[in-house]
């Protein structure tokens, strides 16, 4: 058996070393004779592709230079090389025949993509077919396009990304040798109109942090283009390159401006108002608008940067705050059934918008209907959230956040829908009295629910509002009762809080020394294992009041908020030190549906009064000592996953760790 491996590996050798020796430093005293420079036009699948070609013949064999050229439409890789070495070289040469294809040159990819100089790809002209019929080239290595240009004794053309072009390699057929200049095929035109619009609409002055979130990515993006022309001559040993985009050549004015940009640092309540100062207008812009590409990016990247602020604060293995969402007044999108008395009585608040296409032309519109599509077409295949329908009618709510209704009369289920702008605002509770009813409906026995609103009755009139969910949640969100589903858990934790908000609920005297103030009971009850308690103890009252409802929800907004004190109350007491433990354990797994037999570890948790986790793993006696293998998990150290136990399952899942652990001793 040993010798048959080792015959093997010589064969494969030997073989490599006759296919490649276009990498061997020899040069042979022949030059090539080149027998065609031009281009190819080769079809698949009915898709005509061009690529640019130059075929030599050596002692050795043939040798096909390609270049595919004009990126779109796709094709299957494998296919059209083989289609390309079936039209240009004959079927007996094809086992001494070698594939060179020139690795594109990325500008913006700093010294590592040149690192040494341009480099080609060298494939042996063999190919292999799937159980399926799909075509397979033999993958070839990387070389110094010098090293290889030195033994086939030819100058290579070498290409920049995006240069590849039909009208660039025409052009480049009329002037062989030359460097071309193209226009800019770097992601920095783009960037530039996109700096020149912000100006136009006066970033500066009116979104200054927004303004500077861009100008530092423009900087940074101009440079490393900059940067990247700099770095790539026109022409080395046994190469040239075909073409180079024009430079840069942004208006002195913002060219200055983003010579000053620098990184924001102090970002607080103004970073908070101008995210949602900028997602508010890019609302009422048009979807096909550049503005409205322009907004939604600078409150994206403001918002981003704000987090990442708050994250980098956190120190290492303490326990973390919750992070809130830096724009509470966001809306997210809520899907729920657009059918029942409460729908009813909502739907008279509402005011039908008259234009609908041009609603829906606008980029708040298109962010709903984003919702409204399955399979590929959808943002995630299969959300549970979506669903698909066509929208029949629109309105406004006194607010004027967009409501649209959907219906799929072909679709098993005919019943309209809606897919509307919700709030996370806990301002939108101000003026909700004791009298205020939170109230929904299923009028489908088993089906989805309605949505969740708050019904305030006022003189000759009923006050309606969709109640608020936590601004932690991005959406899409199904406002569902009696599904303790990752929907279902956030529309309990959005009652919870503000009611916790709306309440004297205290906190525990003791609380943890990382707590840089004393917290709030709604801030306390945002931590996880707190949460869990208010949820699985039996003895707690608003859980099983809000999620045990099933045809309809009808509770006083005053009996709500005295539940979410007493269940806080108790959850503290619960927790107290001179109380049981609680314990949580976890399976430490390669994935989340590992079975029993992949468990690596066993963690369990436990928690003060204030919500901190206190994190133990077992240890090789049976016992339990301090870790923090799950907090690891938590800031993505590890690759690992957790798993909720149930209490019947540790005894087993231990056992599963310990009988591991006497292998590894005995094989020890």
């Amino acid at each position: 058996m040993q010798v048959h491996v080792v015959v093997c590996w010589l064969g494969v050798q030997m073989a490599k070393r006759r296919n490649l020796w276009l990498a061997k430093q020899a040069r042979p005293a022949v030059p090539p004779r080149e027998k065609a420079r031009g281009l190819v036009d080769i079809t698949v699948d009915g898709v005509v592709r061009s690529i640019y070609v130059i075929v030599w013949d050596t002692p050795q064999g043939p040798v096909l230079y390609f270049v595919p050229l004009d990126r779109v439409p796709t094709v299957d890789w494998d296919h059209l090389v083989w289609q390309l070495c079936d039209r240009l070289l004959d079927r007996e040469q094809w086992k001494r025949a070698l594939l060179l294809y020139p690795v594109p040159i990325d500008l913006t990819a700093g010294d590592g993509d040149t690192d040494g100089g341009p480099r080609v790809r060298v494939h042996p002209v063999r190919f292999r077919t799937d159980s399926s019929g799909r075509l397979h080239l033999k993958r070839g290595d990387d070389h110094l396009v010098e090293q290889v240009a030195r033994t086939l004794r030819a100058v290579l053309p070498v290409w920049l990304s995006g240069t590849e072009a039909v009208a660039t390699a025409g052009a480049a057929l009329s002037n062989p040798g030359r460097t071309l200049t193209v226009d800019d095929t770097t992601a920095w035109p783009g960037q530039e109109a996109l700096l020149r619009l912000a100006l136009q609409a006066r970033f500066p002055e009116l979104y200054p942090l927004g303004w500077a979130v861009l100008a530092v990515d423009g900087a940074a993006q101009l440079n490393e283009v900059v940067a990247g022309h700099a770095r790539v001559p026109d022409r080395g040993e046994g190469w040239y390159l075909v073409a180079r985009p024009q430079l840069p050549q942004p208006p002195e004015q913002l060219r200055q401006l983003l010579a000053e940009a620098v990184t924001p640092i102090e970002l607080g309540e103004r970073a908070v108002a101008e995210v949602a100062a900028l997602r508010a207008a890019a609302a009422i812009i048009a979807g096909d608008d550049p503005r409205s590409t322009l907004y939604r990016g600078a409150a994206e990247k403001l918002a981003s940067l704000t987090l990442q602020v708050q994250m980098a604060q956190f120190p290492q293995h303490r326990p973390r705050p919750s992070i809130v969402h830096p724009d509470p007044a966001k809306l997210i999108t809520v899907t729920a059934r657009w059918a029942g008395p409460v729908v009813q009585t909502w739907l008279r608040t509402l005011t039908p918008v008259v234009d609908l296409p041009a609603a829906l032309r606008l980029q708040r519109g298109a962010e709903l209907l984003r919702y409204t599509r399955r399979g590929e077409r959808a943002p995630w295949p299969d959300f549970p959230s979506a669903r698909p329908g066509e929208v029949r009618e629109a309105y406004l709510d006194p607010a004027g956040r967009l409501v649209l209704v959907l219906s799929d009369p072909a679709g098993p289920d005919p019943t309209p829908w809606v897919c509307a702008e919700w709030p996370c605002d806990a301002t939108v509770a101000d003026g909700w009295t004791d009298d205020t009813v939170l109230a929904a409906d299923r009028p489908v026995p088993g089906a989805a629910a309605g949505p969740l609103l708050a019904l305030t009755p006022g003189v000759g009139n009923v006050r309606v509002d969709p109640f608020p969910v936590s601004p932690q949640y991005s959406g899409p969100l199904r406002l569902d009762l009696g599904i303790a589903s990752n929907d279902g858990k956030a529309l309990f934790w959005s009652v919870l809080k503000l009611a916790l908000e709306q309440t004297t609920a205290d906190v525990a005297d003791r609380y943890s020394a990382a707590d840089t103030h004393k917290p709030t009971a709604a801030e306390v009850a945002d931590r996880h294992f707190v949460f869990e308690t208010i949820v699985e103890d039996p003895g707690m009252t608003l859980w099983p009041a809000v999620m045990g409802a099933r045809d309809s929800l009808r509770l006083r907004w005053d009996a709500v908020r005295a539940a979410a004190a007493a269940d806080f109350a108790r959850a503290q007491r619960l927790l107290a030190p001179d109380a049981p433990k609680i314990y949580r354990y976890y399976a430490i797994v390669p994935h989340k549906h590992s079975p029993i037999d992949k468990t690596r570890q066993v963690v369990r948790l436990s928690a003060s009064p204030t919500g901190f986790a206190e994190e133990e793993q077992l240890n090789v006696t049976g016992g339990w000592v301090h870790g923090f293998i799950m907090d690891d998990i938590g800031r993505c150290k590890g690759s690992d996953s957790y798993r909720r136990l149930r209490l019947d399952e540790v005894d087993s899942h231990i056992a599963v760790v310990q009988s591991r652990w006497t292998r590894q001793k005995t094989v020890t």
